[in-house]
C-alpha cells in the first residue's frame, strides 16, 4: 500500500484510504511506495497566494519532490490545479492526487466540515437538470437556461430553480455572451460530486433476480431486449456499464445494475417482464432500482461491446452510479478522464 504522511494539524482522522493511497497524518511529509521508493512532499499554502496564477507560477518542480497544495483551497481554483496536474487537498476534505504512479480523487476524505449552506434539495427534475449541466460542461457547451431546461427535458421553473440553488452555493455563474445569458460551471468535478452524493444509485425501491447469461454483457444486452419489447426504458449503470463507455477492469462484475422507468407500475410487477426470474440474493444476477426523477434513464443510449448491444446509462450517470462499487473511485477517475476526451 502506498502511504504519505503529512503533518497538517488540521486533518480530522488519523489515517484515511483514498484510491489505493493511505493518507496518514504524521510529523514529516514524506510519500512511500509499497516497493519502499520514497519521495519527499512539499506543502503549499493556498493562503499565501492572492490568485490561482501567482500560485502555479510559483511552483518549482525538483527531482525526488511531489507537490502538494494543502489548506482551504478556494472553489474557483481547483479546475486549474485539476488541470495543470498539481495536486491539492481541501480543509473539506476534497482530494485530487495526480502522483507519479498515484492518481486519486474523492470527496469525502475526511469527516465533514459544518455546512454553511443547506444541503442542495433535489425536487423532481433537479437531479437531471444538474446531471445534464454537468454533462453539457464536459461537452464544451455552455447553455442557458431554456437550452438545460429543454436538454433536461425539464420545465424551465425548476431548471431555473435548480441553477439558482448552484449560483447560491457558488458552484455555477451566470454572464453574457453576446446576447445570450448563459451558466458558467465554476468546477465541474465538484458539481459532479454533489449530483452523486445526492442521487447516487440505487433508489430506495429496488428488486433482484437472476438472468441467464454467459456474462454480464449478455446479461445486459438480454434485459434491454426484454425491456424494449415491453416497451420499458431502462439503463444499465455501474461497472457493467464500463466497458460500453471504454473502461475495462481485469476481472467482471459480479452482477448488473439497472435503473427502470416503471411508468408509475410497482418494480415487482416490472422485473418478470425484463426476464428476471426469482432467486435467492446470493444467487442474482441482475439487481433493478425503480427512476422516478429519470436521472438514470434521461440520455441513456445503445452501446456495444464484445458483440453486444445494451442500452448503458448517460457517462455522468455511471460515474455518480460506480463510485459506491468494489475500486469504484478508481474506475470513476478513469472513466471521467475519458468523458473529458470526448469518449
Amino acid at each position: 500500500m502506498t502511504t504519505v504522511t503529512l503533518d497538517l494539524p488540521w486533518l480530522t482522522a488519523s489515517e484515511r484510504v483514498v484510491d489505493g493511497l493511505t493518507i496518514v497524518r504524521g510529523s514529516d511529509n514524506v510519500l512511500r511506495y509499497d516497493d519502499s521508493i520514497e519521495l519527499a512532499v512539499q506543502l503549499v499554502d493556498p493562503g499565501s497566494f492572492d490568485s490561482v496564477d501567482a500560485l502555479l507560477d510559483a511552483i518549482v518542480t525538483k527531482p525526488g519532490i511531489v507537490l502538494l497544495v494543502a489548506g482551504a483551497v478556494p472553489l474557483p481554483w481547483r479546475a486549474r490545479l485539476r488541470s495543470s496536474g498539481i495536486s491539492f487537498i481541501d480543509l473539506s476534505g476534497v482530494t485530487v492526487i495526480n502522483w507519479p504512479r498515484i492518481q486519486a480523487i474523492s470527496s469525502r476524505s475526511f469527516e465533514a466540515v459544518q455546512r454553511h449552506r443547506s444541503p442542495l434539495p433535489f425536487q423532481k427534475g433537479y437531479g437531471r437538470v444538474i446531471q445534464q449541466l454537468v454533462a453539457a460542461t464536459l461537452e464544451g457547451q455552455t447553455l442557458t437556461i431554456s437550452e438545460l431546461a429543454e436538454q433536461a427535458s425539464s420545465n424551465q421553473s425548476s431548471a431555473s430553480r435548480a441553477v439558482a440553488q448552484l449560483v447560491a452555493q457558488g458552484l455555477v455563474g451566470k454572464s453574457r455572451h453576446g446576447g445570450r445569458k448563459v451558466i458558467e460551471v465554476v468546477d465541474p468535478v465538484q458539481l459532479a460530486e454533489l449530483l452523486a452524493d445526492r442521487s447516487v444509485w440505487p433508489n430506495e425501491q429496488t428488486v433482484s433476480g437472476y438472468v441467464w447469461g454467459r456474462t454480464v454483457w449478455e446479461v445486459s444486452s438480454l434485459v434491454g431486449d426484454q425491456a424494449a419489447r415491453h416497451e420499458i426504458e431502462v439503463a444499465v449503470t455501474g461497472r457493467t456499464a464500463l466497458a460500453y463507455l471504454g473502461v475495462m477492469s481485469t476481472s467482471s462484475p459480479p452482477g448488473v445494475r439497472v435503473w427502470v422507468d416503471t411508468a408509475g407500475r410497482d418494480l415487482a410487477d416490472v422485473a418478470p417482464l425484463l426476464g428476471l426470474e426469482s432467486a435467492p440474493a446470493e444467487e442474482s444476477n441482475v439487481t433493478l432500482s425503480a427512476d422516478p426523477w429519470h436521472v438514470g434513464t434521461h440520455r441513456h443510449s445503445m452501446r456495444s461491446y464484445g458483440g453486444t448491444k445494451a442500452p448503458i446509462a448517460h457517462p455522468v450517470r455511471v460515474w455518480c452510479d460506480v463510485q459506491a462499487e468494489p475500486r469504484g473511485t478508481e474506475f470513476a477517475a478513469q472513466l471521467w478522464k475519458v468523458m473529458r476526451n470526448g469518449g
